[in-house]
């Protein structure tokens, strides 16, 4: 899976057809299929994998407003390569913290609290007006 995350996106740098709509379609419609179903295949073992695994929504729900604001900010601040980087390294543990914030305080007692609401009654409830 590492191998080919490289070729996407180091291997192939600076190549000419990079921007090639070949390229973009094999991407699209072989490489992350391909991907996705490696990942599928593989557990998460451990507390890392554990902890990714129970962060990724929270982390998907909060990222990209986060992200287009930093990203409004650097195009129209045109800061430097250097504190670009650093803001992108600031950026990706500020979210994964959130995140983690997220989960804790919101995600998992949300789902607590749905789960005890939806899963009380074991009987299967009435759909249509019962016959009385």
């Amino acid at each position: 899976m590492s191998l080919l995350l490289i070729l996407l996106f180091i291997g192939l740098h600076g190549q000419q057809w990079i921007h090639n709509w070949v390229y973009d379609l094999a991407t699209v419609t072989i490489a992350f299929p391909l991907l996705i179903a490696i990942g599928a295949g593989a557990g998460a073992s451990g507390l890392i994998g554990s902890v990714c695994g129970r962060i990724s929504y929270p982390l998907y729900m909060v990222h990209h407003g986060v992200v287009m604001i930093c990203s409004n900010y650097t195009w129209s601040h045109a800061i430097g390569m250097r504190a670009q980087a650093l803001l992108n390294v600031a950026l990706t543990l500020g979210l994964i913290g959130f995140s983690y914030l997220v989960l804790v305080y919101y995600d998992e007692p949300v789902r607590k609290w749905l789960t005890s609401r939806w899963a009380r009654s074991e009987s299967p409830q009435c759909v249509r007006p019962c016959d009385s």
